[in-house]
């Protein structure tokens, strides 16, 4: 998945849980992001947990999802997105959330 698609998508999250919305009740999740080296799963991640209000934290790894140890990795996720983009990326990728987030 594009690093563009994968922002757009988080950031539509973000936003609707900020939106203080009676008639949902969301709910803690996870959202972890996976990239891409020689065109294999890369040795690092992130994970996005984010609260029903719409703030979250992130969470730098330096293994695949699958392989993390931290608490975390048991959480409910709603999406597991593969970025197209090496793990180089990852901090413009979290910076463009942030950015469109505010």
């Amino acid at each position: 998945m594009t690093r563009e698609m994968i922002v757009s998508n988080i950031t539509s999250i973000l936003l609707e849980r900020k939106q203080d919305r009676k008639d949902i009740n969301f709910k803690p999740c996870v959202f972890p992001i996976t990239f891409t080296h020689k065109k294999k799963e890369a040795p690092q991640c992130v994970i996005l947990s984010i609260q029903p209000d719409g703030t979250y934290e992130t969470h730098k790894f330096e293994s695949k999802f699958a392989d993390i140890k931290d608490p975390i990795r048991d959480r409910y996720h709603a999406a597991l997105f593969d970025c197209d983009d090496e793990p180089e990326e990852m901090d413009a990728l979290l910076d463009e959330i942030k950015q469109n987030v505010g």
